[in-house]
Order: C-alpha cells, then sequence, then structure tokens
C-alpha cells in the first residue's frame, strides 16, 4: 500500500529535475522520444502516446523502505501500465528493485542495495549536444539553481521551529543594541 509523503514527493520532483538535466545533455534513464524531451523541459514531466502522466516509480516501496523514500535515485519514470506491472498488478504490493520495461521482469535489489537508473544516450535528442560552452553553462547555472531553491525550501521546512527560534533572538538582540545604544 502506498504511504506517500512528501518527502517521497519531493524524491519524485527532485528526479525530474535530474532527468531534464540529462535531457538538455542529450541523456536519459529512458529514451524519450522528442515530444516528451520538450515536454520534460518546458513542463517538468512527460506523457505516453495517451496523453496519460509518465509515472515516478519507487523501486524500493514507500512502505516497505521508509528511509529510501526521499532519494531521486530511487526513482525511474514509467508509464502507468508499466508501473502497475512493476507492482505485480496491485499497486499495494511492495517493490525492490528495478522494473526493466523490455522485459517485464524486475530486477531484485538486495535488501540494503539500490542501484540509480543506467543513463543512456537518447537516439533522437532534441537538443544539440555540442552547444556553445556559453549555452552549457547557463543550462548548469539553471540546474543549480533550481536545485538550490528546492534545497532551501526543504531547508526551510525542516527547519521552521529553528528559523522561528533564530528570528527571535535575531529581534532580541536588535532590541538589547538599541537598548544599549549600539
Amino acid at each position: 500500500m502506498s504511504r506517500r509523503t512528501a518527502e517521497s514527493n519531493k524524491a519524485i520532483k527532485q528526479a525530474w529535475l535530474k532527468e531534464k538535466k540529462l535531457i538538455l545533455a542529450g541523456m536519459g534513464t529512458r529514451d524519450w522520444s522528442p515530444e516528451q524531451q520538450e515536454q520534460i523541459i518546458t513542463s517538468g514531466k512527460a506523457y505516453d502516446e495517451n496523453d496519460k502522466a509518465i509515472e515516478g516509480h519507487h523501486m524500493k516501496s514507500v512502505e516497505a523502505y521508509p528511509n529510501f523514500q526521499g532519494n531521486p535515485d530511487n526513482i525511474e519514470f514509467l508509464t502507468r501500465d508499466e508501473h502497475r506491472a512493476a507492482h505485480a498488478g496491485n499497486f499495494r504490493n511492495p517493490t525492490n528493485g528495478k522494473y526493466n520495461v523490455l522485459t517485464g521482469v524486475t530486477d531484485k535489489f538486495a535488501e540494503n542495495e539500490l542501484k540509480k537508473c543506467e543513463t543512456i544516450q537518447l537516439s533522437n535528442p532534441i537538443i544539440n549536444t555540442k552547444q556553445s560552452i556559453e549555452e552549457k553553462d547557463v543550462v548548469s547555472l539553471n540546474f543549480v539553481a533550481d536545485t538550490y531553491k528546492y534545497s532551501m525550501i526543504t531547508e526551510v521546512n525542516n527547519s521552521k521551529k529553528k528559523i522561528k527560534t533564530n528570528t527571535i533572538n535575531e529581534k532580541a538582540r536588535i532590541h538589547i543594541g538599541r537598548k544599549l545604544g549600539r
């Protein structure tokens, strides 16, 4: 049974950001069609030929392996039918392995093992991988900025109490400084 949490959802979002970066370099964890590449670049996700969203699948399921739920390397992208098959036909079934879309078989992981999805060269990339250094730098900087912004949001969400305390302490320091004439 899925026990989707904010942490597991963040892992999927981070995995899509990583996939976008790969696509911008002519790579991917799937051989995305040109249309899907464009979708990932512009909207952050892809759709299958029936306009159904490609889903982020936790290879080590959230309920059975909660320590892996927030790891974007635990995500593989599957169509709805592939995702259902990865769960042996029922989304309540736990998973522990990478689903092979070509064979329909899950390659099992050891208990504490996690294997990242292999990065492949896209057969029909829409991005010219011979971009100028400046263009690649812009892509890299945008990815770093997106990642930093995401990590700051995560940090804020994980540290609300700490931030509140620091804000109160800072206000107290300012108040005391005014009283002392500083």
